[in-house]
């Protein structure tokens, strides 16, 4: 019998259907001894003592096959956090509430108090935008870190280019925003798209 047979139920019918007939003819094959005050006597043949444990052992090893084939193999299988980019907030916080008409400087956005920008696993992403009057530059920076004199002197700052994928570790990130000679109305909104 090949190790890695499997049996159905009719498969182990079957096999008790071939075992009780083995048994049938090992009792056919019983001698018959004729006993002196009696009538005959059977008693079974040797080959017969000899063939009972090995039917026994072969209908435990069939018992023992159809058990072990139930389950041969189980894997689990993780959990997979979605990738690219997330947000709390559609509309971020500026770290400025007023400016003063022709100075300079830059700003933090975020989603106060959290990240601007939640990266779950590392990703590439492609900012899209349309600067407003008077921003000259954009950043995004790890949100732990404080604002240096400009965007480019703040910890971790990455430039970002209109159109231009850029890799973002796994973490939490706000923009940065340098303006120059803000305009009289002041500095007005504008979108940043991300796309992946």
């Amino acid at each position: 019998m090949n190790e890695h047979t499997t049996f159905d139920d009719e498969g182990v019918g079957q096999l008790g259907e071939t075992i009780k007939e083995q048994q049938m003819i090992l009792a056919s094959r019983e001698l018959k001894i004729e006993g002196p005050n009696s009538g005959s006597v059977e008693r079974p043949s040797k080959r017969a003592h000899r063939m009972r444990p090995l039917v026994a052992v072969l209908v435990v090893f069939a018992i023992v096959s159809v058990a072990a084939a139930t389950v041969v193999l189980t894997h689990t299988i993780p959990p997979i956090p979605p990738s690219g980019l997330t947000s709390t907030c559609s509309t971020t916080t500026s770290s400025l509430t007023v400016v003063v008409p022709g100075s300079s400087g830059d700003i933090r956005f975020d989603c106060s108090p959290n990240a601007a920008i939640a990266v779950s696993t590392a990703t590439s992403a492609t900012p899209a935008w349309t600067p407003a009057t008077g921003y000259t530059t954009l950043y995004v920076f790890p949100h732990s870190m404080s604002l240096g004199t400009s965007c480019a002197a703040t910890n971790g700052a990455l430039a970002l280019t209109p159109g231009t994928a850029i890799n973002l570790a796994i973490g939490n990130w706000d923009y940065c925003a340098d303006f120059a000679n803000a305009p009289a109305a002041g500095l007005a909104s504008f979108t940043v798209s991300w796309s992946q």
